[in-house]
């Protein structure tokens, strides 16, 4: 089973590291996780190449979640990566739009790590069928 390359976008420090230290305690193997405090920074590192999963928050300056996943819909860039929306967002018609864009997982805030533990395995075992 290959590593998972991780990209944990949050415009909150103590939300990027619950992530990324959720992810740790996974068991997955992380082949390493990088972070990110805005849609921005995320489309930059995103573009450079290596990232299997994408863990976005949604409400963040400069480029939101939103903006993010239209941008990364609209590029194609979407169908190579597994987009995990980790928001406190409620709207069901907003989060199913995420979804007709290619966002696979839908996170509500505040979530557990094992929560998270279990859309980590969908995400390892998506990739090895």
């Amino acid at each position: 089973m290959n590593a998972l390359k991780v990209l944990v976008v949050d415009d909150s420090a103590t939300g990027r590291t619950y992530v990324s230290r959720a992810v740790e305690l996974s068991g997955v193997a992380a082949a390493g996780i990088r972070v990110a405090g805005n849609g921005l920074e995320a489309l930059s590192d995103i573009e450079r190449g290596g990232v299997d999963a994408v863990f976005l928050d949604l409400n963040m300056p400069v480029m939101n979640g939103f903006e993010l996943v239209d941008k990364l819909s609209a590029s194609g860039m979407i169908s190579k990566i597994v987009v995990v929306v980790t928001s406190s967002e409620g709207n069901q018609a907003r989060i199913e739009a995420l979804k007709s864009k290619g966002v696979k997982f839908f996170m509500r805030k505040p979530f557990s790590a094992e929560q998270l533990k279990t859309v980590i395995d969908e995400i390892m075992i998506s990739r090895s069928g």
